[in-house]
């Protein structure tokens, strides 16, 4: 009887070690299935921060490449070169919607998320941005000086 008892705790132990191995790279590698069927952008997995996600209305993500990678993926038809102007403005109103989205109660949060893991961008930084008629958008800022992307998606 306790050898049983033992088996099964033991199964239950590996069970559970198993899953938080593999759990979070499933997760990831569902987000980059989700960017390709949504947005239309289809981009290797890697690293990827959550800085925070909201089930039903937002999502800003950090992901950080290998250099080689950068050079890859910079070189795909998606981006567009824009001018930081454009992409300050379009970052604020991010932040500008989804502390509205998240209401005052949470603003705060939500601005110190932000501080705490902001937007780095340049001239030489890279864009992609998609609309939908529903009012969500996925804008990806590609910074190949850091060999970064930052992605912030709202959806409906």
């Amino acid at each position: 009887m306790k050898k049983r008892i033992i088996i099964v705790l033991l199964i239950i132990v590996l069970g559970l070690l198993s899953y938080y191995k593999f759990a979070p790279m499933y997760a990831e590698n569902s987000i980059y299935k989700s960017w390709r069927k949504n947005w239309g952008i289809d981009l290797p997995s890697t690293t990827t921060h959550t800085v925070f996600e909201n089930t039903g209305s937002a999502a800003y993500r950090v992901s950080t490449y290998s250099k080689e990678e950068i050079e890859r993926i910079s070189k795909l038809p998606y981006w567009r070169n824009t001018e930081k102007n454009y992409i300050s403005t379009i970052v604020s109103q991010y932040v500008e919607l989804v502390k509205k989205l998240r209401g005052p109660n949470e603003e705060a949060a939500y601005v110190a998320m932000f501080n705490n893991d902001p937007v780095h961008y340049y001239d030489s930084s890279l864009l992609f941005e998609k609309r939908k008629n529903d009012g969500g958008y996925f804008i990806a800022i590609l910074n190949p000086n850091d060999q970064r992307l930052y992605t912030l998606e709202v959806y409906f």
